[in-house]
């Protein structure tokens, strides 16, 4: 006796199938690492009266004098001031605000070519600065 099937597969079933697939394999993958991150930001809460109290004490980081220290914030600070304006608004807008370049692009009213352009010119300029920085400190 010879059952026929219900249905075919062809080529192009195929290729879909496979896609899908893969589709969802990554689909599950980015679950699996985003419950993952969930997870280990959870924080474990414990009574103040439980904790040990080496756990409670409090040494200063910072000696009393800074004056030894070089702050890379003061530098960065620096680098960032020597960048043109549009450059100081595109990072401002793309980092500190958390927008993205086609919002930098209508607030800024320029095409997004100029936002993606002006953004890494802007990133390459601050890492020059900061390396040359450092080689001319170091010296």
């Amino acid at each position: 006796m010879n059952i026929s099937p219900r249905f075919t597969i062809e080529d192009d079933d195929l290729d879909l199938i496979a896609r899908f697939t893969v589709w969802m394999e990554r689909v599950v993958a980015n679950a699996a690492i985003d419950y993952l991150r969930r997870q280990s930001y959870r924080t474990r809460e414990e009574p103040l009266e439980e904790s040990k109290s080496e756990d409670l004490s409090y040494e200063d980081p910072f000696p009393a004098s800074t004056a030894d220290f070089d702050f890379a914030e003061d530098k960065q600070t620096e680098a960032f001031s020597k960048l043109t304006t549009l450059r100081r608004q595109i990072l401002t807008l793309s980092f500190y605000e958390g927008r993205t370049a086609c919002e930098v692009s209508v607030e800024l009213d320029c095409p997004i070519e100029d936002v993606y352009k002006h953004k890494h010119r802007a990133l390459k300029a601050l890492r020059d600065q900061l390396i040359e920085e450092n080689r001319s400190h170091e010296d």
